[in-house]
């Protein structure tokens, strides 16, 4: 008995990944969605913990002076935009990079139950904390019956 290896076809990516960007193009019409830009290179990690009192979130934001990192709310989401800079100095005498470097945003849909006038945020050592307490009363409608 003689064992033979098989040859695997070459995976054909650009046909799945060609594929794959018109199908986000389609549901991103249908839903409303925007397109994203893809010169996005930066996309800071997350951590969204629920609490007692609410929800809190860490960004990992290495490198990222605090100036250069907007946080706010518009019709119920949360918005944390930003600028993570290479300075010009290190750019000049690299030989070799792998950190990223560019603009940012990260938007998060917010529960109804969350009251965006008391969202607090603070900034240390690279880590951007964001609290987001809980109003359980804040939908909460009585409907009298007729």
């Amino acid at each position: 008995m003689r064992l033979r290896k098989r040859r695997r076809r070459p995976v054909r990516r650009r046909h799945h990944s060609e594929y794959n960007r018109k199908q986000n193009d389609v549901l991103a019409s249908l839903f409303g969605v925007k397109k994203q830009d893809n010169s996005t290179k930066y996309k800071p990690s997350v951590d969204i913990k629920k609490g007692q009192d609410g929800f809190e979130i860490s960004v990992e934001l290495p490198g990222v002076k605090k100036e250069n990192v907007d946080v706010a709310v518009e019709e119920g989401v949360l918005k944390i935009q930003g600028k993570k800079e290479n300075s010009e100095e290190e750019k000049e005498n690299t030989y070799r990079s792998e950190r990223t470097f560019g603009k940012f945003e990260r938007a998060f849909k917010l529960p109804d139950k969350v009251d965006e006038n008391e969202i607090e945020a603070k900034y240390k050592n690279g880590i951007l904390k964001l609290v987001l307490p809980v109003n359980e009363e804040k939908n909460k409608q009585e409907i009298s019956i007729h």
